[in-house]
């Protein structure tokens, strides 16, 4: 067994719970792309109460409270309805956030910063 990003991160997390927190900071996992039913079956404790990634070698991990995760797809045409019932849905059509606004906003960000004149 390897561990993947998703593991190798939860690991790296998990290791610095203690110093987290005292801090009462967040930590992101942002999945982006399509849902594929077979590793989204595997994060259902990790989405439910529990808040455990039980991987292949036995091992379980313990999601810290900090931790939060958010699935960013173009469709849910691949998740199952486990997956789905656990997580809160956000919906943007195609025209309420299209690629001119978001390219708009990020060349305001950067004048801002004074990185682009």
């Amino acid at each position: 067994w390897t561990d993947g990003v998703f593991t190798k991160i939860l690991r790296k997390l998990s290791d610095t719970t203690a110093d987290r927190n005292t801090h009462k900071s967040r930590s992101w996992i942002v999945f982006d792309g399509d849902v594929d039913p077979e590793w989204a079956e595997n994060l259902n404790s990790v989405l439910d109460d529990n808040k455990v990634l039980t991987l292949p070698t036995g091992d379980r991990l313990k999601i810290p409270n900090f931790v939060k995760i958010m699935m960013e797809v173009d469709s849910l045409k691949n998740a199952t309805l486990a997956t789905v019932s656990r997580c809160g849905m956000i919906w943007f059509a195609d025209s309420t956030v299209n690629v001119d606004s978001i390219l708009s906003n990020h060349i305001k960000t950067l004048r801002k910063e004074s990185i682009i004149v």
